[in-house]
């Protein structure tokens, strides 16, 4: 590098969060009897941040809800620690909140996390069905007609942008379209935009 050349500056990264989640029914019914601890945690009925703008003066159904302790992985050489919590719902169902902090050079790398594997051959579908399992082992007295297997469930992918890692001279709709490849490939699961048509 000469005297008058300066450095190039490094692109700047996305940060955010990814949060997973995850839904079994376990059971017909939940019998009215309460439930004080769930996978070793006390259960507690859940809170909205109150730091959160919510309406006031109205009643939210609130369901018995505990924090796990948290899950540390490698993945693609990296630690990754995931945050985890469990939701009893009264119709015999579980839902499984698992969240993490991700950093990428583009947008459409967000792809990878959404059938996430670890580093020693696990993937993270599978450790929270070992977890619906053994919740659902435990609560079978406690269920009407528990189901004698765990269902297949429904899974669902969040990603949430820090809004100071992205472009701020663009305003959203303009980011959005000048970033609609990398985001059509995250949204259908796509390693690359490459493989989508215009």
């Amino acid at each position: 590098m000469t005297g008058t050349e300066l450095p190039k500056s490094k692109a700047r990264q996305l940060e955010g969060v990814v949060a997973y989640f995850y839904a079994f029914d376990i059971a017909y019914d939940m019998q009215q009897r309460p439930v004080a601890t769930l996978l070793g945690q006390r259960l507690e009925p859940f809170q909205i941040d109150p730091r959160k703008r919510s309406p006031r003066g109205q009643n939210f159904f609130r369901p018995l809800m505990a924090t796990l302790p948290p899950l540390q992985r490698r993945v693609a050489g990296k630690p990754v620690r995931f945050g985890v919590a469990v939701k009893l719902l009264p119709i015999g169902a579980l839902s499984f909140t698992v969240k993490a902090a991700f950093q990428v050079d583009e947008i459409s790398q967000l792809a990878h996390w959404h059938d996430l594997g670890f580093d020693d051959g696990g993937t993270l579908v599978s450790w929270v069905k070992q977890l619906a399992e053994s919740a659902r082992q435990e609560l079978i007295p406690f269920a009407i007609r528990p189901h004698l297997q765990l269902p297949e469930g429904e899974f669902y992918t969040v990603f949430c942008l820090q809004a100071d890692s992205l472009d701020l001279k663009l305003e959203a709709a303009d980011w959005l379209a000048a970033n609609r490849a990398g985001i059509a490939a995250v949204l259908t699961n796509e390693r690359g935009p490459h493989r989508l048509s215009a």
